[in-house]
């Protein structure tokens, strides 16, 4: 008797920069998993961007060491403070807490990539934009 042949999911490289992985989980709407400040989360990111030459990932954590938070909200991480982030391979809606015309993803930061609507119907976008030039 012959094995059947299995289908299995492909999973990042680890040698792949946080910053690919989370920008391909944000445009194929993948959660992500990772330790911040010594906890475990899941977390389905809807923004990376650079500010002041560091990245930064906006998200909303769905798990914590676990279990669900007691509210979703947006949060700001700084990719320095995500430690062993992985692809959870669970896919996510765009949560309504997001939003993507907000003013911090604006000209003052290179927004690589977000999820571009909360009503489901887009599926991200890759954009780079330059900070805007101080004068002075």
């Amino acid at each position: 008797m012959t094995e059947r042949p299995t289908l299995s999911a492909r999973l990042p490289s680890k040698t792949m920069p946080a910053d690919e992985l989370l920008g391909t989980a944000i445009r194929t709407r993948t959660c992500v998993r990772a330790v911040y400040n010594r906890t475990a989360i899941r977390m389905a990111p809807h923004a990376l961007y650079r500010r002041n030459d560091d990245l930064f990932v906006d998200g909303v954590v769905l798990e914590r060491d676990g279990q669900p938070p007691r509210e979703l909200k947006l949060g700001t991480f700084k990719l320095d403070g995500l430690k062993d982030l992985a692809s959870a391979l669970l896919r996510f809606d765009p949560q309504p807490v997001f939003d993507p015309q907000a003013a911090k993803y604006t000209s003052e930061v290179e927004l690589i990539a977000r999820v571009a609507d909360t009503t489901g119907a887009a599926t991200g976008e890759r954009t780079r934009r330059r900070p805007a030039s101080r004068a002075g």
